[in-house]
């Protein structure tokens, strides 16, 4: 527990979109003047440079005792971070976790960062559970930056907590691994996050392109739906235990997590990129690096225009009866933020009583055949 006079300080472990999770959280259990701690690594949709980015990647950080802050003024040359946005539309104190320094860097940057604003307890909060993942299942995707910031948590000398919502809303984990992860680790139970603060932290963010956390706070505001969210995968589920966040000790995580023990003496992120493709998990880098060479130069249309609702749907899972922007973008091969923007818009001022950013419902829309922006 936290000490008298100390300030929370929780580490949004899987990027940028779990501060939208956190700061959801902190509100919910009613944490005062809380602190929060991000890596800066953008899916890229958002930035075409692959990797995450750096101290020295990024302009306009403020520098201080306890390390860099991201500021509204805060810009990622050549690519773009809704970080900025989201600390200017929050007023939230947020940290940047440079995770090109390995773990041995990101536990000095948490020591750092925690002996400045007083924190006495590490929380890290994963929107979705692959943080508690053993590193070996077949979905997982995105591995690299839960497995290093879990291992530089348990290994910066700061008690912690890992806290999980929206469980099973990134897809990564299937229902059965995410009830094998609950019943290896001896998780505390809270209560949903609150309706009243999900609604509000939903209002302010719904621009944020982050799935599993907007998702969790839709759930949290009571709705319900089967998602589908990448082709081939089950439909992700929204219900109130969505909404419902699972904490444990960072320690136990991390003795189930194969991967942070591995990384533990890291000191960049390469290395760390080479430890994960030994252990055959996906290289989310190398995806990136691969994906730079072939892409496309963006184009100025409007590609959904040339396309029916049927075309886009067409192959959506038979359980799911909603569907999710990315999978939308993927389907249509999006590569820039502003075509993502625009179908986002698009999406809600011609489906307005359909679209919930991030998800379209499907209901009624299954013998459609006019354009999407019709």
């Amino acid at each position: 527990m936290l000490g008298e006079g100390t300030r929370p300080l929780l580490i949004a472990s899987g990027g940028s979109g779990d501060v939208i999770s956190a700061w959801a959280v902190a509100r919910s259990r009613g944490y005062q003047a809380p602190v929060f701690a991000a890596p800066m690594w953008e899916r890229s949709i958002l930035d075409p440079r692959p990797g995450p980015r750096g101290v020295a990647d990024i302009d306009r950080l403020e520098t201080t005792a306890g390390g860099a802050r991201i500021t509204a003024g805060t810009r990622l040359p050549g690519g773009w971070s809704p970080l900025p946005e989201l600390v200017d539309k929050t007023g939230i104190e947020l940290y940047l976790l440079d995770v090109t320094t390995g773990v041995r860097g990101l536990a000095a940057q948490l020591r750092r960062i925690a002996d400045h604003v007083g924190a006495g307890r590490l929380h890290l909060v994963d929107a979705g559970g692959d943080i508690a993942a053993r590193g070996d299942e077949s979905g997982l995707v995105s591995p690299a930056l839960d497995a290093l910031l879990l291992s530089a948590a348990e290994s910066c000398g700061i008690p912690g907590t890992v806290t999980v919502v929206g469980t099973g809303l990134d897809g990564e984990l299937t229902p059965r691994e995410t009830a094998d992860a609950r019943a290896a680790l001896a998780w505390t139970t809270e209560e949903p996050i609150s309706r009243d603060v999900a609604a509000d932290v939903y209002r302010r963010l719904n621009w944020f392109p982050s799935e599993a956390s907007l998702l969790t706070l839709l759930a949290a505001q009571g709705v319900t739906a089967a998602v589908d969210i990448a082709a081939g995968r089950e439909p992700v589920v929204l219900d109130a235990e969505a909404a419902r966040p699972f904490s444990v000790d960072v320690a136990s995580v991390a003795r189930r997590n194969r991967l942070a023990g591995a990384l533990r003496e890291t000191e960049d992120f390469l290395s760390a990129d080479t430890i994960l493709r030994e252990f055959g998990c996906v290289s989310e880098y190398g995806l990136e690096v691969a994906k730079s060479f072939r892409r496309p130069i963006t184009s100025r249309s409007l590609p959904w225009q040339d396309h029916s609702l049927m075309d886009l749907l067409d192959d959506v899972h038979n359980d799911a009866d909603h569907v999710s922007v990315r999978r939308i973008y993927r389907k249509l091969s999006l590569t820039g933020r502003r075509e993502h923007h625009h179908l986002v818009c698009w999406l809600a001022d011609r489906h307005t009583s359909r679209f919930r950013n991030p998800m379209l419902s499907l209901r009624g829309l299954h013998h459609a055949s006019s354009p999407l922006d019709s």
